[in-house]
This record gives structure tokens, sequence and C-alpha cells, in this order.
């Protein structure tokens, strides 16, 4: 696939350029990445139109919010992370999405090459729908990590709302600050990121929880626990939920128990990839993971490396973001 790896190269070359020109990728670069694109015919497949114009795509999060479902994502064609700016669908079910017209809902405040907009995801408190995603910069030898915020009353139209959490990293130590997923129970916002490192010539992380009853935290988080991860293996992204908001074996009152899908990256090497249920009580926060997700024989042959997954919350299924062979971004349903 020399094409596509040209075409990706160029991609590149071309992201400094202002941004109002590149709201959709040049129409050649279009037309090859949605062909690429158009191979994803497995029976599990979900398709979605992307604002660049590639229809590839990656970090999925669900919410039902006022008679909606709503499914954010950010696209990502080959790989290419200056298009990688959270997007948001809606409709009355998972097969009646539809893009908003508004995407993408955000872009880095820096134009240059390496600042992106990426991992979002859906809270809502209050009555009011919120979206939250990070903003990376990397510029003058120096990495700002941002999380910020959106809101919206209906999920078709997104007012900013400001910045969660702010980080200066350490290039020396390959740190980054990333995957926020936000839950809310009663007056407490629980808000977990991923706390990037390199250790001992190896990538580590650590989960990371803020609590307060607003979108503002003050003082140092917690530091989660996660057992049974396999040795050799970090935590990479994260998907959280309330288990009683989705499955339909427990009750109502049962919303106490956090559910994750924790995405597990390999330390010695860039691109291996595992993906995990893992469960924990909001009284401690101390997460397990239970066991590895199964995928269906035929979506494996397709699947170079499984990505951010996420819950959809009407079936229970797991919708799995993953990368092919030809470093073409896809996602598919699959039951739990």
């Amino acid at each position: 696939m020399d094409l596509l790896k040209s075409v990706r190269a160029k991609a590149y070359s071309v992201s400094g350029l202002d941004i109002g020109r590149l709201r959709k990728l040049p129409k050649i670069f279009a037309i090859v990445f949605r062909k690429v694109c158009a191979d994803n015919t497995t029976a599990y497949a979900f398709k979605m139109a992307t604002y660049d114009g590639s229809n590839q795509l990656v970090h999925p999060d669900f919410i039902r919010f006022k008679d909606n479902l709503l499914f954010c994502y950010t696209p990502y064609p080959l790989g290419t992370d200056f298009y990688e700016n959270p997007c948001v669908a809606i409709g009355k079910d998972f097969s009646r999405l539809r893009n908003i017209k508004q995407n993408p809902l955000a872009v880095s405040k820096l134009n240059k090459p390496r600042c992106h907009c990426c991992d979002p995801c859906f809270f809502s408190a209050d009555g009011t729908l919120y979206l939250c995603y990070l903003d990376v910069l990397n510029f003058d030898g120096k990495r700002e990590c941002n999380f910020q915020y959106m809101t919206s009353a209906d999920g078709s139209k997104w007012n900013m709302g400001g910045g969660i959490l702010h980080f200066e990293c350490s290039l020396v130590k390959n740190e980054h600050y990333l995957c926020p997923a936000v839950t809310k129970r009663g007056h407490k916002i629980s808000f977990f990121c991923i706390h990037h490192y390199a250790s001992q010539g190896n990538f580590d992380s650590e989960l990371l929880l803020y609590e307060s009853d607003g979108l503002h935290f003050e003082g140092k988080p917690k530091v989660c626990e996660v057992t049974q991860i396999p040795d050799g293996w970090y935590l990479w992204h994260i998907n959280v939920c309330f288990y009683g908001d989705w499955s339909k074996e427990h009750s109502e009152t049962d919303t106490s128990e956090w559910f994750g899908l924790f995405l597990l990256r390999k330390k010695s090497a860039v691109a291996e990839y595992k993906l995990f249920e893992a469960r924990a009580d909001m009284a401690d926060a101390k997460w397990t993971l239970t066991r590895e997700v199964t995928v269906p024989e035929e979506l494996q042959a397709d699947i170079a490396a499984i990505y951010k997954s996420s819950v959809e919350p009407d079936s229970g299924d797991v919708v799995v973001s993953y990368r092919d062979s030809n470093r073409v971004w896809k996602m598919a349903q699959i039951a739990r």
C-alpha cells in the first residue's frame, strides 16, 4: 500500500496550512481514504461520514440524553492527528445517527503541526449535556495538555465552556495526560484521566481521579489502583460509565458500580493493544480488570490493533475502534 503511505506523508506535509483551507482534506486524499475505508464490509462494520472527507474515525463515546442517542468521535485519517477534532452525531437510536452541522466542534488554539484536539467524552448534569476533550499543544520544545469542555441544551448546538485542567508536561519523560472519562452521581462529578510517562526505559501510566461538585478541581488527584493488569502492559485509554445505566441485568438502584473498557498498551512495543472490561465501586475507586473483550473471528482478521472503545447504552454492545493492516481506522459493533 505505497499509495496510502504517500498520501499519509502528504497529509502531514500540508498540516501547517490555515485550518480554514484544511477543514476538508484535499480531494485526491479524500477519494483515496474513502476507497480504503469502504473495504470495511464485515457484518460488524459501523460507518460514519467525517467532516474531513476520509470517513475514518476513532475514539467513540455515547450518551442517551433527552430521548436522543448522542455519539462523539474524532476523524483520524491514516493516523493524521491534525484532523483529530471532536465531532458529534445525534439520532433516536444507533441506526439513525446523523452528524450535526457544527462539526468539528473544536480545533486546537495553535494552528501548528502536532497541535490538535482529541479524546472526547460525554456526561450530563442538571439538564445540560457536556462534552469534555483534550487540546494538545506541542511547540517550542514544550508540551501542554489542556482538558476543555463544551455545553449543549439538546446535543445539536454547542457552546464553548472553558478549561478544566491544565498540565505542562516533561518531554524528557515523554509525559502527557489523555483520555478523560467523566461521570456524575448526586452532586459529585468524577473526572478520570490517564497520566502517561516513561519509566526505566519503558512507558507506563497511572489512572488519576479528580472529584468535585463542579468542573473545577483543586488539590492533588487520587491515584486509582488498577489490579489484574498483565505483566508488561500498562493502561492507555479508558471508557467509564455506571453499570446500571445500560445493563438490563441490574436494577435502577444498582448504579454505584463503575463499568470500564480499559485499553492496555504493551510497554515494549508501540502499537500492541488489548481491550479489557473493568469494574470499580464508587466507595474506593479500586479498579479490577475482569475479562478481555472477545472479538468475533471474522472481525479479528481485519484488526491489526484494537483501540479505545465504548458501550452503546441501548444495547449494551461494545463499539470498538481499531486500525487495520493498511493503517485505516474503523469502527465495529460487537455483542458483549
